[in-house]
């Protein structure tokens, strides 16, 4: 099955999207910013799962996320390892169980597309629908390692492809970025949402360090983290009790980015 997959290259991640949707509170935006407004560092769990060398991997990608802001956020801690929903997770819903993990899965869910590579799955409540703030802010989420149909590297032989690659890119999304997806900015980002066999990015690249700065308010190099003018509002208008929301971030074998929330494909488009 691991080898089947593979020929449908190149693997797309997840979708920044550009359609909207229309629910009963107004028209929302898929592309509106994702961010955590709580406290860093986030506490994650690692799946039993996981080998030693892949451990070592996930501790090392999230620290480069720190580095690559000077330290300035410890975005990530980790607590003691999953012992549970590591390698048959039935229902996506039952992630949010107040552990947030890092899971390694070796039956994927029928929900779930076997073409994916690897899904991030975010529960927030979205926060002033259809204003040119509108957010959503980040309360739990969970990464999803596809062990079923895919083959993973992490000790440089070439015999799959690159877990840090993958672990990194996944690690931008459950800090609240998305996609990059003109192909102008492949090699200036590890959010661009296409990955082959041979390609390893193990760090954050100009983009990413930009657009984290920018989300979390953190100035690097004595600069400020925003050009004047352009620093975004994520105040939450009075009144707004917030809509709960479940998005889920795919990788899609077909060349579609794909976005959905609570379920339902909000967007689908290609690399441009």
């Amino acid at each position: 099955m691991k080898n089947i997959i593979l020929l449908l290259l190149p693997i797309l991640f997840a979708c920044n999207a550009t359609k909207t949707a229309t629910t009963t509170s107004g028209s929302i935006s898929a592309t509106a910013p994702y961010k955590w407004t709580n406290s860093f560092p986030r506490t994650i769990r690692i799946s039993q799962q996981f080998n030693d060398d892949e451990a070592a991997a996930i501790l090392l990608m999230s620290n480069a996320w720190s580095d690559s802001v000077d330290n300035e956020k410890n975005f990530m801690s980790y607590g003691s390892d999953v012992t549970e929903k590591t390698n048959n997770i039935t229902n996506l819903d039952s992630l949010y169980d107040g552990v947030m993990g890092v899971y390694k899965c070796s039956n994927w869910p029928n929900s779930l597309p076997g073409s994916a590579l690897a899904v991030t799955q975010i529960f927030g409540r979205r926060y002033n629908a259809g204003e040119d703030n509108e957010f959503v802010n980040i309360e739990h989420a969970d990464i999803i390692i596809n062990d079923d149909f895919y083959d993973f590297d992490t000790t440089d032989t070439g015999s799959g492809f690159d877990f840090r690659t993958v672990v990194l890119h996944e690690m931008g999304h459950f800090l609240g970025l998305q996609h990059k997806s003109s192909n102008s900015n492949r090699n200036l980002s590890v959010m661009f949402p296409s990955i082959d066999p041979t390609e390893a990015k193990r760090y954050p690249k100009a983009h990413d360090i930009s657009d984290i700065a920018d989300k979390y308010n953190i100035s690097i190099g004595g600069a400020g983290p925003m050009s004047a003018g352009h620093k975004p509002n994520y105040s939450i208008k009075e009144g707004d009790p917030g809509k709960p929301v479940r998005i889920l971030l795919e990788l899609q074998a077909n060349g579609d980015c794909v976005h959905k929330e609570d379920g339902v494909e909000v967007s689908r488009h290609g690399i441009h």
